[in-house]
């Protein structure tokens, strides 16, 4: 079992948060902050032979200061379930 803790902020003022595909979420707010999230997670893997192995993730998107001041500011959950084969 593997336990996580990634936070985000934002370098500068004038930044603003982006998809991985470098489109802006949210426009640049100076007045929201440099505290965007937190996000804890925890993996299980499971090697069950050896080519195949199992992991389940689950993680939990905690909203920053960034996403609070100018809603939608939710909570997320995100859980997955991985079974990779290697020849």
């Amino acid at each position: 079992m593997a336990l996580e803790l990634s936070s985000f902020w934002r370098e500068s003022l004038a930044d603003s948060v982006y998809s991985p595909f470098i489109m802006p979420i949210r426009p640049a707010d100076p007045t929201a902050g440099r505290y965007v999230a937190s996000a804890p997670s925890a993996t299980i893997s499971w090697k069950a032979t050896q080519h195949m192995s199992y992991s389940i993730i689950y993680s939990r998107f905690w909203p920053g200061t960034y996403f609070l001041k100018d809603p939608p500011d939710r909570k997320v959950n995100y859980f997955t379930i991985w079974a990779t084969y290697r020849f």
